[in-house]
């Protein structure tokens, strides 16, 4: 259950502002596909977890 609210709130913060630091700007893409990428990983933990 901790393991889907954190993918939830992972998943709820794309598009948010955030503060980037100025060699990170322009790369607010790349934040949004890492934060979908451990969504992913989180979910796949919390899946085996169920099986288990």
């Amino acid at each position: 259950m901790a393991l889907d609210e954190a993918v939830d709130t992972l998943l709820s913060l794309q598009g948010e502002n955030c503060h980037l630091l100025p060699v990170d700007a322009g790369r607010r893409l790349q934040v949004d596909a890492g934060l979908r990428w451990y969504a992913a990983r989180l979910h796949d933990l919390a899946r085996a977890a169920r099986r288990m």
